[in-house]
């Protein structure tokens, strides 16, 4: 979408009352269009004004950023209308209740952590000056005036659209294309020496080295069909690669279909085989467990020995725990029986998880790591679609299926990508594409719930409902209607999977949640109620709660007696105790101005002396006030040895 379409588009009320929200004057003298005027004075995002934004809105925006930049206002919530107001978001022309955002707006926000490193509008985002002047005259013909959003928003528009974009690849000269299809076959990214030997552009200046600047080269990249990546390299963007890739993809499945032939003639079907499970509710599990544990919060990595509690908690491994973590804080939200689809689908990105990098929660690696294009993407493309290809319901032995994939033309390419990025990125790879392969195999897949396989993992095959959703089938739906949540005996919820995950991260902390087949339980802990009440947040959490499900009585009768009002109580560090039995003399010393700063408490019978009181000095003090200190009292109590320390 651009955005003076979007503009023009709007009612003439809104127009103005957005122009005068934004503080935008129009120039009637000028020749451009005012909508043309209002989108160069607009083109530039307000960045206090997003900072300023309320979660859901922020949460809206990362969801608009990425392809395909567009989502039903009712997916959105409640965070869409702040957007709305500020005129970020538009409504489509051709579908009123779906919200859109401008490609030049996306293009100045940050990548959300599903999105692949080489989108097209992750490309574009970082584009340096020189390739956006070259652009802009391709694609206006005369050196740009409007803003740089505007102008690579256009860019950006033609890129995602998959029909036009199919056009202009086909119009283009076969050494071109040729090209093209080289870079791809070598995953996507190559070197400019590398370029330069495809091309055979010998052309070199300045001490590295650059690309001539006319020639295919030079096309290629003012089109944005070929972009700069980091220094001396550059990569094709993921739409780009799509559609030059298919004669490859073609290639691969011959291999597929040789090996489906094998495995259809061979009988190596086990007696017995551990059968894949939904992580959904287990991821919900995790999550809603650190949740509770106040893990999630500021965005950071979360702490190792927490993910090994909750691990323990949902009884699980606690690899399989961070990597179902990771994901899951990089979803959308909606119903739990959706989330294994969205857990697949977010792997699938390559954002949030990559098994290249030694550290592969995006949280937790570093930022060499997070800056290094890896191979990733197209090695774990190239193993679901050879899964996939196989028959299904049949085993297939797997090292059969690494072989098979280690032979598409895509994982002989991501060796040479992969060892590009280690030198980049030095120490936080790993060392092959092997590696990648196997970790996939027998961590990932399995961790995501993908993979049937025996007991030693000798033989797999692709889970069923995972081979559906690569289909494009939609998920089991209930067979019968089923309340939301439901209480049962002993303060426990039970939740259905079409429970919101928003609505169960929003009661999280007042139990502990466990899930049971495809629902979820929610047990009341003493504990937490507790420390919510003493926080005072447990109203607010009741609230939730009982927008669930009213509680019965057991759960009412749990919250009733801990929500109590609790004595606030203190642990202060002290010296000693000084017992006074005469209240008189007690008074006395409280009084003191050489005992008053060293008194932590004033008691029944005495008073407690603060951490590090010198009691020898304020042994004679008391004496001179009417008291006596036995000595045998004062022994391993800071008495010092000699009366000339006590000064």
């Amino acid at each position: 979408m651009r955005l003076a379409d979007a503009l023009a588009a709007m009612p003439p009320a809104a127009f103005e009352r957005l122009l005068a929200r934004r503080g935008v004057t129009l120039d009637p003298g000028k020749r451009l269009p005012p909508t043309e005027q209002a989108a160069r004075a607009l083109a530039v995002l307000p960045v206090k004004r997003l900072a300023s934004l309320p979660a859901s809105a922020q949460e809206a925006m990362r969801a608009l950023t990425a392809r395909p930049g567009h989502a039903p206002r009712a997916a959105l919530g409640g965070g869409a209308l702040p957007l709305v107001e500020l005129g970020l978001v538009f409504p489509r022309s051709d579908a009123a209740d779906v919200l859109e955002m401008p490609a030049a707006y996306r293009l100045q926000l940050p990548a959300p952590p599903p999105e692949d490193p080489r989108a097209a509008r992750a490309l574009l985002a970082a584009v340096d000056a020189e390739t956006y002047r070259a652009m802009a005259i391709a694609l206006l013909g005369r050196p740009p005036v409007a803003p740089r959003p505007l102008v690579l928003g256009d860019v950006l528009s033609m890129l995602e659209a998959t029909s036009e974009l199919e056009r202009a690849l086909a119009g283009l000269p076969r050494t071109q294309q040729r090209l093209l299809a080289a870079i791809e076959a070598r995953g996507g990214e190559v070197s400019a020496d590398e370029l330069l030997e495809l091309a055979k552009e010998p052309a070199r200046w300045g001490p590295s080295t650059t690309i001539p600047k006319s020639g295919a080269l030079a096309m290629l990249v003012s089109r944005a069909f070929l972009l700069p990546v980091a220094a001396g390299a550059f990569a094709l963007p993921a739409e780009v690669a799509t559609i030059v890739g298919r004669e490859r993809r073609r290639a691969a499945l011959r291999v597929r279909e040789d090996l489906a032939r094998r495995i259809a003639r061979a009988d190596d079907d086990p007696a017995r085989a551990r059968l894949a499970d939904d992580p959904g509710p287990l991821a919900a599990a995790l999550l809603a467990e650190l949740t509770a544990r106040r893990e999630l919060e500021g965005g950071a990595a979360v702490r190792r020995s927490a993910l090994r509690a909750a691990a323990k908690e949902a009884d699980i491994d606690p690899e399989r725990a961070e990597l179902l973590v990771a994901l899951a804080r990089a979803v959308r939200g909606g119903p739990i029986a959706d989330l294994h689809a969205q857990l697949i689908g977010t792997w699938r990105a390559g954002g949030a998880w990559d098994e290249a990098r030694l550290e592969p929660d995006r949280m937790r690696a570093t930022e060499p790591a997070l800056r290094a294009l890896t191979p990733t993407s197209a090695v774990r493309e190239a193993l679901l679609e050879l899964l996939a290809s196989l028959p299904e319901g049949r085993f297939a032995p797997a090292d059969a299926v690494l072989r098979a994939t280690r032979s598409d033309l895509r994982c002989d390419a991501a060796a040479s990508m992969l060892e590009r990025a280690s030198r980049r990125a030095t120490g936080v790879l790993v060392p092959s594409v092997d590696a990648i392969l196997k970790a996939i195999l027998e961590r990932s897949l399995p961790g995501l719930g993908a993979l049937d396989r025996t007991e030693r993992g000798e033989l797999v095959r692709l889970a069923a409902p995972v081979r559906a959703m690569l289909r494009g089938v939609p998920g089991r739906t209930p067979s019968r209607p089923e309340p939301v949540a439901r209480w049962e005996s002993g303060g426990r919820l039970r939740l259905s999977s079409r429970v919101e995950l928003a609505r169960l991260l929003a009661v999280a902390a007042i139990g502990r949640v466990v899930p049971r087949e495809h629902d979820l339980v929610l047990r009341l802990d003493r504990e937490r109620i507790e420390q919510l009440a003493t926080r005072g947040e447990l109203d607010s959490i009741r609230g939730a709660l009982d927008a669930l499900a009213s509680p019965d009585a057991d759960a009412a009768r749990l919250l009733e007696v801990e929500a109590r009002d609790l004595v606030p109580c203190e642990l202060v560090p002290a010296s000693a105790y000084l017992d006074v039995p005469d209240d008189a003399l007690r008074q006395t010393i409280t009084r003191d101005d050489a005992f008053a700063p060293w008194i932590v408490r004033v008691l029944s019978g005495g008073v407690l002396l603060r951490d590090g009181a010198p009691i020898a000095r304020l042994e004679r003090r008391l004496r001179r006030l009417g008291g006596s200190l036995e000595r045998a009292r004062v022994d391993g109590v800071n008495a010092p040895e000699s009366p000339g320390e006590a000064t």
